[in-house]
């Protein structure tokens, strides 16, 4: 799953402060707006809600079952 793997390897900056904003700003010029333009470029890449629901509820099973 590509999405799983952009969103594990680009995790969004912890904190919105000040000294934030500009990891902020990096973070949306360089992996929002790659992956905006990745989806634009490739639509059928993109993951239904439903899939995403039934991905989280497997996961939420699985670390129960742990």
């Amino acid at each position: 799953m590509a999405n799983d793997e952009i969103a594990r390897n680009n995790p969004a900056p912890e904190d919105a402060t000040e000294n934030g904003s500009r990891e902020i700003e990096e973070w949306l010029n360089n992996t929002v707006a790659r992956t905006y333009d990745a989806m634009k470029t490739d639509p059928d890449r993109a993951v239904t809600a439903a899939h995403v629901r039934a991905s989280l509820a497997i996961a939420y099973e699985s670390s129960r079952k742990s």
